[in-house]
This record gives C-alpha cells, sequence and structure tokens, in this order.
C-alpha cells in the first residue's frame, strides 16, 4: 500500500519487536524476546524493511531518559538515531528508518542521566 506519510509503498505486514530490561538501568543495550543483550546482537531484519513507529515507557526513574535505536551489519555501526522519554513515556507513528535485508536492530539505554526502572520498547 502507499503510504503519503511517509512517501512510499509499503507492505501491509507487520512485525512487532519487544525489547526491555527489568530493575534500575543505564547504559545497557535492551534484552530482545529471548534474553538476547549484548552490543553486537539484535533483531536479525531479514528483507528490507521500514520502522514506522516505536513506543517505550520506565515505571520509574529518569523521566527525560535517552535511548536509541541501531542498525549494524557484518562489518559493524551503520547508523543510530536517540530519542528521550518525555514524563517517562515515548510514542512517534511517523518513523521512517529504513533497515536493508541482513541487518541487525539493537535498543540501547542511553548513558546521560540517571537510571530508568523497569524499561520496555515497542517497535
Amino acid at each position: 500500500m502507499y503510504d503519503l506519510t511517509r512517501a512510499k509503498w509499503l507492505s501491509i505486514e507487520n512485525t512487532t519487536l519487544l525489547c526491555g530490561r527489568t530493575g534500575s538501568r543505564t547504559n545497557e543495550v535492551l534484552r530482545l524476546m529471548g534474553n538476547f543483550g549484548n552490543q553486537n546482537s539484535g533483531a536479525f531484519i531479514p528483507m528490507d524493511a521500514t520502522i514506522v513507529y516505536v513506543s517505550a515507557r520506565a515505571r520509574l526513574g529518569n523521566s527525560t531518559k535517552p535511548f536509541s535505536l541501531e542498525i549494524r551489519n557484518g562489518a559493524g555501526f551503520v547508523s543510530s538515531t536517540t530519542y528521550n522519554l518525555v514524563a517517562n513515556e515515548y510514542i512517534n507513528t511517523a518513523l521512517n528508518i529504513d533497515i536493508n535485508a541482513g541487518e541487525y536492530l539493537i535498543a540501547r539505554i542511553g548513558s546521560a542521566g540517571g537510571n530508568v526502572t523497569d524499561f520496555i520498547l515497542t517497535v
């Protein structure tokens, strides 16, 4: 279907990725389902894709904590986009981030500011 917001054709298929960490955290990779979590692991993207939304929430802690979506491939870092919580939440339904087949998506809690507690991210 043609997406007027992003001015391109997108599939109607949808895959939701859930990431999170329990406890008080800062400067850490969020764990994808299956409890994976290091700087070089993340969701493998098997085909070209576009991220169209992200939402995040922390139960307690730094209410403006930064977090990022990072794209990597076999050669290393490709790109990163940083966002900030607002009153412990963040929602953006107008994203337009392209990811190539074979790349990885990693979510990370930023290092600036104090810790956040029970952070969860949906892409």
